[in-house]
């Protein structure tokens, strides 16, 4: 197999030679000026049209013959890290983007030259620039941005790093505070919902020695809650004045895909994949949640307005399932815990999965296999690693495919432990075995027909998404058929009942109640009254599901109460 360098915007794809990409990439000049990540020697649009150039590319494909391209694209890869992760103070940053928008490019400079003749500049988009900042920026032509991003060519050139890197090498490279902080600054220069989007991976990634600096500066307040909040009262906002006229391309309805999609993914992570998250969540736990319920009501008109509708689908389970955990993991649930409106699909997706929901064995045992495939803990009993803490490194079993472990040494140690009899004051029971529960667990996957395929996770430290739901769904109908059929005997039914037992209960995130929950979004219930009271968006009465003792007013909602 050959690298395949494939041009983007060629309708069968156009295909370098390997030699001439590499020394493109090695006699880059442009990118020279990132040298120094603090003192850029080339603008903004010096240094765009050479990223432009070099990744216009679709696919790179490893081969035992070109080792030296991909090493050379990980080089540039890490410089462009290098500038984004640079610790500057915020002045520093601001005089270094303002430098970047001063154009410097000569028409002799090679590169540059090109990108007057390729990338051209929108006149239009120019103008309503003009018009809406009083300012003339020269905007590269929208059509390269994924999301239209309105910004100047030094924003824009960032923006564009942010959606581009792949490997890098070390992603600490100044350490985890500068990391962190300068996350943050990009975000506030930004406004852009590719920060969030590359913070995400990057911290779960980095596991546990990125956490205490993401406690400690407070990120996901700023990074994740309180921008997902603003963009969603503009896109409120722009619904209502605008009705059913409004201008796609202006206001950018596929970015609000991208934000959700980073909002769901960061707050899923330091949900599912952390111990001790509230230290994460900084307070924001509530906040959270009503951003899960906000997506909701706003799910039907995101989905008009959006060119990936089935997108818009997918989010629209994981956020009730997401919106359901943080119910659970913070004991929202219990009562005067919590007083406030939910989208009723929180409910619903809540009712399914609590204990009270899941009554029966069937459904326990299902809940257990996709729970360990799901979060990928090590099955060894004792053992806390988890694919988060080291990566390919855990395997599945071979046989069943439902049981992890850390490595070989836990693999084996499961597989011939000693079953001690069940005692009734002991709840950590792990149940027989793997020699004796891998052939049962193998016939269910037979029956079911092996796991469908989860995309989208990097590191598969997920909650319950919507194929998770579909799967477990299936998992419990074929269990329930296997045992009327006979196809699982009383002792199997045993046995794999207090295997599901113990699993359900060794990865449930444990967090202790504090005292109080902090109130979330004061004007979080008016925000609802515009999407589904009498005078909001769909002219509908809306459906709340009620945690807690919620007084009725004269209100026209209905109320659901748990």
């Amino acid at each position: 197999m050959q690298y395949q360098i494939v041009q983007r915007g060629q309708e069968n794809g156009t295909v370098m030679d390997r030699a001439k990409y590499l020394k493109m990439l090695q006699e880059n000049p442009d990118m020279y000026a990132l040298k120094d990540p603090y003192r850029p020697t080339q603008c903004a649009n010096a240094l765009l049209t050479a990223m432009l150039r070099v990744f216009r590319i679709e696919t790179v494909q490893e081969s035992k013959d070109g080792p030296g391209l991909l090493k050379a694209t990980q080089r540039l890869w890490s410089k462009l890290y290098g500038f984004l992760v640079a610790p500057r103070t915020g002045e520093e940053l601001d005089c270094m983007m303002k430098k970047l928008t001063k154009c410097n490019c000569k028409q002799r400079d090679r590169l540059s030259a090109k990108f007057y003749a390729e990338y051209r500049y929108d006149d239009d988009f120019k103008a309503a620039t003009l018009e809406r900042t009083g300012e003339e920026h020269l905007v590269v032509d929208h059509k390269y941005s994924p999301v239209g991003y309105q910004a100047s060519n030094a924003n824009f050139f960032v923006v564009h790093i942010f959606g581009t890197l792949f490997q890098v090498a070390d992603l600490i490279p100044f350490g985890p505070d500068a990391l962190v902080e300068s996350m943050l600054q990009w975000d506030r220069v930004l406004d852009h919902a590719g920060v969030l989007r590359l913070a995400a991976p990057i911290f779960e990634i980095c596991g546990a020695q990125i956490h205490p600096s993401i406690a400690k500066y407070d990120v996901t307040n700023p990074l994740a809650l309180d921008p997902t909040k603003a963009f969603l009262d503009n896109i409120i906002d722009t619904l209502i004045a605008s009705a059913d006229d409004v201008d796609l391309k202006v206001y950018g309805w596929d970015e609000s895909v991208w934000r959700m999609c980073s909002f769901y993914n960061y707050i899923a992570w330091i949900h599912g994949g952390i111990e001790g998250p509230e230290a994460m969540f900084q307070g924001g736990e509530t906040k959270a949640l009503q951003l899960c319920s906000i997506f909701l009501y706003l799910y039907s008109f995101l989905r008009k307005h959006s060119s990936n509708p089935s997108l818009i689908d997918g989010m629209n389970m994981k956020m009730s399932a997401l919106g359901q955990d943080i119910l659970r993991t913070f004991h929202m649930d219990r009562p005067g815990r919590l007083d406030v409106p939910l989208h009723p699909m929180i409910m619903s997706v809540y009712q399914f999965l609590t204990a009270d929901g899941v009554d029966t064995v069937e459904q326990r045992i299902a809940l257990a296999m996709v729970s360990s495939r799901v979060h990928q803990r090590c099955g060894s009993s004792g053992c806390d690693q988890t694919f988060a803490h080291i990566g390919g490194s855990f395997k599945f079993c071979q046989g069943c495919s439902v049981m992890g472990y850390c490595g070989h040494v836990c693999q084996e140690k499961d597989w011939r432990r000693d079953s001690p009899s069940y005692s009734s004051s002991s709840s950590l029971y792990p149940g027989p075995r793997h020699k004796r529960l891998c052939p049962i667990l193998s016939r269910i996957m037979r029956r079911l027909g092996g796991w469908p395929e989860w995309k989208g996770r990097s590191l598969n430290n997920m909650v319950m998404d919507v194929n998770v739901l579909i799967t477990h769904s299936a998992l419990r109908q074929v269990i329930e058929a296997m045992r009327l059929d006979g196809k699982l005997s009383d002792d199997e039914m045993e046995d794999l009942g207090w295997w599901a037992e113990w699993t359900i209960e060794r990865l449930r995130v444990e967090v202790p109640i504090r005292p109080d929950l902090n109130d979330g979004y004061e004007d979080y219930e008016d925000f609802i009254d515009r999407i589904v009271g009498p005078d909001g968006l769909s002219g509908l009465n809306a459906c709340y599901a009620i945690f807690g003792d919620h007084e009725e007013t004269d209100s026209v909602h209905e109320y659901e109460t748990l």
